[in-house]
């Protein structure tokens, strides 16, 4: 089915992980790929497409664990929301260590530029992992903004 072992992708998450202050392992990731099959009855797709993917970390997992043929990643790199474009070099150096440069795709720019863009937009599977947070602006403060929820 589909291989998850690779040293340097178990040791860039566990450092990314650390970082961030993130509870993430290569376990966490293994589970998430079981659930989406399991929600969509699917084993393979053919186009993932993740709205926010950050530093792209989760689709260079699912890349290399063979999930799908083809993977995009769109997110505006706003250091101050989360992400800096430091941490997505570091995830096209890992992507490019793991030869995964013809199947992963990152796309910095906001979901809205992306979808000015004139290219296919069809994909088996779109991800939302970790994003829906910032789709109601903050206009009075995070604790209003957790209110809306």
């Amino acid at each position: 089915m589909w291989h998850f072992e690779t040293k340097c992708l178990r040791k860039f998450i566990r450092e990314w992980s650390k970082e961030k202050g993130a509870n993430i392992t290569l376990n966490s990731l293994k589970y998430e790929i079981k659930t989406f099959c399991e929600l969509t009855g699917k084993e393979n797709f053919q186009k993932v497409l993740e709205i926010g993917s950050g530093s792209g970390i989760f689709l260079t997992f699912l890349a290399y664990s063979g999930f799908a043929d083809k993977y995009l990643g769109v997110d505006p790199c706003f250091a101050d929301e989360g992400t800096s474009k430091n941490e997505l070099i570091k995830t096209k150096r890992l992507v490019n260590e793991l030869d995964l440069d013809n199947k992963v795709i990152f796309s910095v720019e906001t979901f809205e530029e992306f979808l000015e863009k004139d290219i296919e937009k069809k994909f088996d599977l779109v991800v939302f992992r970790e994003s829906l947070h910032h789709i109601y602006p903050k206009k009075k403060g995070l604790r209003q903004q957790k209110e809306m929820y």
